[in-house]
């Protein structure tokens, strides 16, 4: 793909093994590498010393190169299964007539798309307000998902409103309950029927 050397990736250990750890690597070509190091050197000087060591005692001496790939098919197959969990249970706890998404192909996070414009004060409320008021709904009910709006660049939020759920923090049954949980609050707010 990069024929001419000017792509970076940036990988992170917080996203397969632990969170926080704040550790991650690059691949780049050598000019990339040594323009990077040298940013490096005089913007955040090392990442955290104990994350560095638990990494290092993981990888190097107990997992391997063999053992860390494990883990990662390990994961992905875990973040697969838990990503089927929760648009299935999109499918049969959220309203279809306000809700839609489309399966992650990737990552750990699950969007739905909510038609605000069928909410019942759509003529009267801005997007943020009622974006607001499913948010603190869900929050009632024992639900914290994302708002679509905070990962905007837009102040006014954009015209699409969008909510975002983990599917990596939570065993299965707990999903299901969130997920059911979030759609009798957007049921609530569109004034919708149980």
């Amino acid at each position: 793909m990069d024929v001419d050397g000017r792509v970076m990736r940036m990988d992170s250990f917080s996203k397969v093994i632990a969170p926080g750890t704040r550790c991650g690597w690059i691949t780049a070509s050598e000019q990339i590498v040594e323009r990077y190091q040298r940013h490096h050197e005089v913007s955040m000087q090392n990442p955290s010393g104990p994350s560095q060591l638990v990494l290092f005692k993981l990888l190097d001496e107990t997992w391997g190169h063999a053992g860390y790939l494990d883990w990662l098919m390990h994961i992905r197959l875990e973040y697969t299964k838990r990503r089927d969990n929760i648009c299935y249970a999109c499918e049969r706890y959220l309203p279809a007539e306000v809700a839609s998404w489309n399966p992650p192909a990737a990552g750990m996070f699950h969007w739905i798309k909510i038609d605000w414009t069928k909410h019942p004060h759509a003529k009267s409320k801005p997007m943020l307000e009622i974006e607001d008021e499913v948010f603190h709904a869900a929050i009632e009910r024992g639900v914290l998902c994302c708002k679509g709006s905070w990962f905007r660049a837009e102040q006014d939020g954009g015209v699409d409103m969008y909510f975002r759920m983990t599917f990596a923090a939570a065993p299965t049954d707990k999903l299901t309950e969130g997920v059911k949980r979030f759609g009798d609050a957007l049921r609530a707010s569109f004034k919708m029927a149980e």
